[in-house]
């Protein structure tokens, strides 16, 4: 389970956006997932990288993708520097939004 709320947001829009059967092979999901974690971090809401590992499994990623987001999550996490698109192509306010999703739950 996900302890933060806005992370289990996070991770429900992710798991619709990108293509999960690939296990984050294709270079615009991985952007798309380091955007949406920096942007995670950027605005306070951290997360625990073995949380969301968990989750993936649970909720129909595959072994190999579960284990690849959780190599970024910590990574951005930890604030090294990956090679992707610096938004990955999210609005600036999704936090807010998923903020907002959060509390209406």
């Amino acid at each position: 389970m996900i302890k933060n709320a806005v992370a289990m947001e996070a991770m429900m829009l992710l798991t619709i956006r990108i293509n999960v059967a690939t296990g984050l092979t294709h270079s615009s999901d991985k952007s798309t997932t380091v955007g949406l974690f920096r942007a995670l971090i950027a605005a306070g809401e951290d997360y625990e990288p073995d949380e969301l590992k968990e989750w993936a499994h649970m909720n129909g990623w595959s072994d190999q993708g579960a284990k690849r987001l959780w190599e970024i999550a910590v990574a951005v996490r930890g604030g090294r520097v990956l090679k992707a698109n610096s938004h990955g192509g999210w609005k600036p306010d999704i936090v807010e939004r998923l903020r907002e999703k959060a509390r209406s739950r």
